[in-house]
Formats: structure tokens, sequence, C-alpha cells
């Protein structure tokens, strides 16, 4: 009899102490969550920006190579009036205007494709997200300890527990969602991509979710 209850002891003490560690863990990654698709956002509305900037330098250097060839077309009808010499000079002149246009039309381009940080940045930053979901085992572990906490009579932290890891899952889904809209995009609205619009959407979509199917309907009164 003894022995019994020293057993319901210990494992009641694991699960409370797993419990207490799962929501640190949970609380921790929200925060987590955040942080990257801040980050994310960041990279992308920057690359955007370059992008746009770059797109206006070479529609400026192409309006200036258009000038050139124009110039040199009217320059050359005119020609006739010239020496051989004058002609020669004429190219030679034009060639090094029209070299001196290329390099600064290189610089204008190379100096739009500097961006900070690695390349691959944003794509990392999603995979990055990607990876902090819920793994199936990890669900079904999650769903037998709050089972544990109820038998125990843990309801509060059982309770906690739920709702930090929800809060958890519905942040981290949001965000890789936000992030898979915006990626292919040329442009991000500062009000309706943000992770509290997302996760509002992803909520409302979870009532019969599978992926939320390790929750105690107990705790699921507010839907």
């Amino acid at each position: 009899m003894h022995r019994r209850e020293d057993l319901i002891k210990t494992v009641k003490s694991a699960s409370l102490e797993c419990a207490s560690t799962l929501t640190s863990e949970y609380e921790e990654g929200l925060e987590k969550v955040g942080k990257y698709l801040a980050r994310y956002l960041a990279v992308r509305q920057r690359r955007l920006l370059l992008a746009a900037k770059l797109q206006s330098e070479e529609r400026a250097a192409s309006d200036l190579d258009d000038d050139a060839a124009s110039e040199t077309s009217s320059n050359f009808s005119g020609m006739s009036a010239y020496t051989t010499g004058t002609k020669k000079s004429s190219a030679a002149s034009m060639s090094s205007t029209a070299t001196s246009k290329a390099r600064e039309t290189r610089r204008l381009k190379k100096r739009g494709k500097i961006r900070p940080g690695s390349p691959d940045e944003e794509i990392a930053l999603v995979e990055h997200l990607k990876g902090m979901s819920l793994t199936v085992e990890a669900k079904r572990e999650l769903k037998s300890l709050l089972v544990s906490l109820m038998m125990f009579g843990e309801g509060e932290t059982c309770k906690k527990l739920q709702q930090t890891g929800e809060n958890f899952q519905l942040s981290q889904m949001a965000a890789v969602k936000l992030a898979e809209d915006t990626i292919s995009n040329d442009t991000i609205n500062e009000y309706a991509h943000t992770l509290e619009q997302y996760t509002q959407k992803v909520r409302n979509e979870i009532h019969n979710s599978e992926a939320f199917s390790w929750r105690l309907k107990v705790f699921l009164s507010y839907e």
C-alpha cells in the first residue's frame, strides 16, 4: 500500500515538473516566433525597397542610354562635313563616352544589389519557423501529460499548460502562413500582415482541426 502511494507521488511529481518545463518552453518559443517573424518581415521589406530602388536606377540608366543613342544618331547625320581625321576623333570620343556610361550603369546596378546578411536569409527564417512546429509525437505526449495532470487533480496546472501550448502552436502556424503569403508578393501591408491578424485567422479555422486534437475539451468552452 505504501509502495503504491509512493509510486503515485513520484509520478505526480514528475508530471508537475514536466508540465512546468513545457510551459516555460512554450512561453520561450512564443517569444522566439515573434522575434524570427519580425526579423523576416524586416529583411523582406528591406529587400523589396532595394529591389524597387534598383529597378528605378535601371530605368534611369536606360533613359540615359536612349538619349546617348539619339545624340549619336544626330551626330552621324552631319558627319559628311568632317574630315576623316575628325571622324576618327569623334568616334573615339563617342566610344569613350559610351564606355563611361556603361561603367556608370554597371556601378549603379552593383550598388543596388548590395544587401545586408545572407541572400537566403528570408528562406532560412521561414524554414526555421516551420521547424518549430509541434511534431505528432510531441502532441501525443502532451495530451498524455494533460490527462495525467487531470487524474492527479491538477486542473489549474493542466489548464495553464494547454493554453500556453495552444498559444504557441497558434502563433507558430500563423507566422508560417504570414511568411508564405508575403514571400512571393512585392508588397507588405503593415496593417494586414501582422502576427496578431494571422493568429486570429488561424484561431477561427481550428475548431475541427486535427492539428489541435491534443487539447482536452474540458478547457474549450470558449469555442
